[in-house]
């Protein structure tokens, strides 16, 4: 998102890559500290709850994970 908007702003070559230099490294810096459950978790949870939320995902329509069939490979 941060790189879509240094590009979209009305910057010259060379400011461009300065500001995206710059974001990366403090990306780099944070990421050092960050705490929680990894993406691939987050993004586990959010399949097994989208049932609740209209059953949408980016999959399609998805159904309560208790009422998959047991075969079903998981897409996430």
């Amino acid at each position: 998102m941060l790189k879509s908007a240094v590009q979209k702003a009305k910057l010259g070559h060379e400011d461009e890559i300065g500001a995206l230099k710059r974001l990366d490294d403090q990306s780099r810096q944070v990421e050092r500290y960050v705490t929680g459950p990894s993406l691939k978790e987050i993004v586990s949870e959010e399949f097994d709850r989208s049932h609740l939320l209209g059953g949408r995902s980016v999959f399609g329509w998805e159904v309560a994970p208790d009422k998959m069939p047991a075969d079903t490979n998981r897409k996430a």
